[in-house]
């Protein structure tokens, strides 16, 4: 979308096909934030930044794999893309995001402001557009398909015994009362819906003809160049020609299991996550076209815990540990021989590295009944939502003495005793002597800043005691189409393919499948869709005029 924005506004009459029914993809799933060096909204945080800092900091990451032209494309273009977005369309909003990198003991990270978050949305005003985008996880949301932050879900959560918490919780689930019966969704939007939906307005103003339940299933070529995709419908076949070229932006291949098998460490351990339309088909149709995929990424996607269980109904549901369990205090992760093995705050993709080198799968997520119910294990709710049917099924496993929940799960009762023993030692004086946790300001930003001494440590004590299965996933591909700095997708020779252009998850990763900091595939994603969008339409992205 931020491609055919950027087109549209540039003069060009832009058609933008969607495979799904609904509009959003893994966008629409995600936390929203975009990791955008540089960003416009650095300076109204207080935050100083530059190109060479974040340059700095992304090469102490990605080390030997350092692409210093496609870095210094994506740290130009990041605020020009923010501010055109937002000085140009009707919708896009942003603000900052105050977490910091993810890793700020490295040079040149940023201690906040380097994401930016989409400012929350009023869908009401979309009309019959609300119902063509995907709805939130459910599995990230209450009541079925409540947004809401994190203040906000501790207001729900003691709203019946605090009357501050009922003055804000009250006006939240009446609105989404009224939602569910005119829109049988909600309106309000936060995170990645509420970007979804402001570059979906946006669109629809500029006069993007958008196309839903379309697929392409191979690109047409004349004289070597791309001149349209052939697509299906419902409607039947179909030739689209395109004067200038074709973007592709199609997802990338997170739901296409041999891909999964081809590119992903142990793949039989993996769940599958994102929607069941990323099946990679914008790089097989490049790749048929003469495209090659990108050079070795240090990984191939973006790992993160998650556990999966069985509904009722014989559905999956499939729960992302990005950070509303793992990272509270009282709760640790183990490995099969029960001793931690990482720092459980850390950045999801940092946390499933470790559980593979451990030989972790899976981990095991270790808490207390009292953690359990005021911070909740996965799809397990905290208080007061009921919890015994995820023991009954064995998504929780339970024993009511740590010997006991470690026969349960194979692993050896004196470890795990042994582990939990020494993590409450640390938990009593603030500091993690083994692992850190809690001990920078990025992972205690993800804890409960009203426990002290630390957010991140406190004890595992009072039984019955819970363990959870946690298995790789992921949040995205990063293995994609070689491209230029102008996101020109190139063929076997070097030399890019005339008309064909890519972005998002069908471009290799310009990080190399590393995660610096909150929205490190948003960021890149969208920074590429301007820079194709300006060569495509020939207008050089330094060079555009001011609105």
């Amino acid at each position: 979308m931020t491609a055919a924005i950027s087109a549209r506004i540039l003069g060009s009459r832009v058609l933008l096909i969607e495979k799904a029914d609904k509009i959003g993809g893994t966008t629409a799933w995600s936390g929203g934030a975009a990791w955008l060096p540089g960003n416009p909204h650095m300076q109204a945080a207080g935050a100083a930044d530059s190109p060479a800092a974040a340059a700095t900091y992304i090469r102490s990451i990605v080390g030997d794999r350092f692409d210093p032209i496609m870095v210094d494309a994506f740290l130009k273009n990041a605020p020009r893309m923010v501010s055109f977005l937002e000085t140009r369309t009707s919708a896009v909003r942003f603000q900052s995001y105050a977490g910091p990198d993810y890793h700020p003991e490295l040079a040149g990270a940023a201690s906040k402001a380097r994401s930016v978050m989409p400012v929350e949305f009023d869908a009401r005003c979309l009309g019959p557009l609300l119902q063509r985008m995907r709805t939130p996880m459910r599995e990230l949301t209450v009541f079925g398909g409540m947004q809401v932050d994190p203040a906000e879900a501790l207001h729900l959560q003691y709203s019946w015994k605090r009357w501050a918490s009922f003055k804000i919780a009250a006006p939240l689930l009446l609105r989404y009362m009224s939602d569910r019966v005119r829109f049988g969704r909600s309106s309000r939007l936060i995170r990645g819906q509420a970007l979804t939906a402001r570059l979906l307005q946006s669109a629809n103003d500029l006069g993007v003809e958008l196309r839903t339940g379309v697929r392409a299933t191979r690109l047409i070529q004349e004289h070597g160049r791309v001149v349209g995709a052939a697509t299906t419908s419902a409607h039947g076949e179909d030739r689209i020609l395109a004067a200038r070229g074709v973007i592709l932006a199609s997802g990338g291949f997170s739901a296409n299991a041999d891909m999964i098998a081809q590119y992903f460490p142990d793949a039989a351990q993996h769940i599958m996550m994102m929607p069941d339309t990323n099946r990679g088909e914008g790089l097989s149709m490049a790749q048929a076209a003469g495209a090659t995929l990108g050079p070795d990424n240090a990984d191939n996607g973006i790992w993160m815990p998650a556990s999966s269980h069985r509904r009722r109904d014989g559905t999956v549901a499939r729960y992302p540990h990005f950070a509303f369990d793992r990272c509270k205090p009282g709760s640790m992760i183990v490995d099969r021989l029960g001793r931690r093995f990482v720092n459980e705050a850390a950045s999801y993709h940092v946390v499933v590295r470790a559980m593979r080198a451990h030989g972790a799968l899976p981990a095991w997520l270790i808490a207390d009944h009292s953690f359990l119910r005021r911070y909740g294990m996965g799809i397990a709710r905290p208080f007061p939502y009921p919890y015994r049917h995820f023991v009954k099924t064995g998504y929780l496993m339970r024993g009511s003495t740590l010997a006991a929940l470690a026969r349960k799960i194979g692993i050896d009762p004196a470890a795990l005793e042994a582990s939990v023993a020494r993590l409450n030692l640390f938990a009593a004086i603030g500091e993690d002597g083994d692992f850190g946790k809690g001990g920078d300001m990025f992972t205690r930003l993800l804890g409960d800043a009203g426990h002290k001494p630390n957010p991140c440590l406190g004890p595992i004590q009072t039984g019955p005691f819970y363990a959870l299965a946690l298995y790789p996933s992921d949040c995205g591909t990063t293995l994609g189409l070689r491209t230029d700095a102008n996101a020109q997708v190139l063929g076997a020779s070097g030399e890019p393919i005339a008309g064909l252009y890519a972005c998002g998850l069908d471009m290799n990763s310009v990080l190399r499948g590393h995660y610096p900091g909150a929205g490190s595939m948003l960021g890149p994603a969208m920074t590429f869709g301007y820079v194709a969008a300006h060569h495509i339409v020939g207008t050089p992205a330094a060079q555009e005029s001011t609105p």
